[in-house]
């Protein structure tokens, strides 16, 4: 990811898609650096902060692990809970992904 500015730990920058945000940040310096979000802080939603393409679901008790990629072919994970109201993404599917706060944290390369 390319961030514009750090300052008091935090940094800003714009994720492929163009939505921007404010994250924590271990690193000083702009750039390009790694951003780690949660699987667990990502929801599917219509009102998306990214959009990924499925690449495949993985069934894992409780929960499910939907493994997919960016616009610009970076990976992402999400895990949802595997529960009887969850209707699980095909994969090829085209889903929109929303951020929960302090989702994010940039990383020192």
């Amino acid at each position: 990811m390319d961030v514009e500015s750090v300052s008091e730990g935090r940094a800003t920058l714009t994720l492929p898609g163009g939505h921007r945000i404010t994250c924590p940040s271990a690193s000083s310096t702009t750039g390009k650096h790694h951003l780690s979000i949660r699987p667990e802080r990502l929801t599917i939603s219509p009102e998306a902060d990214l959009t990924a393409t499925v690449d495949r679901v993985v069934y894992l008790g409780t929960d499910l692990q939907v493994i997919a990629h960016l616009e610009g072919g970076q990976p992402i994970t999400l895990r949802l809970q595997n529960a009887a109201r969850t209707t699980p993404p095909d994969p090829g599917q085209r889903i929109g992904l929303h951020l929960e706060e302090g989702a994010a944290r940039l990383l020192v390369d």
